[in-house]
C-alpha cells in the first residue's frame, strides 16, 4: 500500500468522523449548546453554524476539492 492510498485512507476515516459531529450537532443541540461561551451572542446558532462547518468539511475532505483551504479554516475553527 503507497503513501497516496494510506493519506485517502486516513482523510476518509477523518471525515466520516466530522460527518458524525455534525450531524450530533443537529440532533442534540441542546447538550452542545453548553459549549458556547454565555458572553457570546446567538447562542445556538452558533452550534447549528458549527454542525453545517463540520459537515461541509467533510465534504470537500471526501470529494478533494478546496481541501488546503478547508483544512486551515477547520484548524481557525477549532482552535477558536
Amino acid at each position: 500500500m503507497n503513501q497516496h492510498t494510506l493519506s485517502r485512507i486516513a482523510i476518509f476515516l477523518l471525515s466520516i468522523v466530522l460527518i458524525v459531529f455534525g450531524i450530533e450537532h443537529f440532533v442534540h443541540p441542546r447538550n452542545m449548546l453548553i459549549y458556547v461561551p454565555a458572553w457570546i451572542p446567538g447562542g445556538i446558532t452558533w452550534v447549528y453554524v458549527v454542525g453545517i462547518a463540520c459537515i461541509l468539511v467533510a465534504i470537500s475532505f471526501i470529494i478533494n476539492r478546496l481541501v488546503k483551504i478547508t483544512a486551515y479554516l477547520l484548524a481557525l475553527l477549532l482552535f477558536s
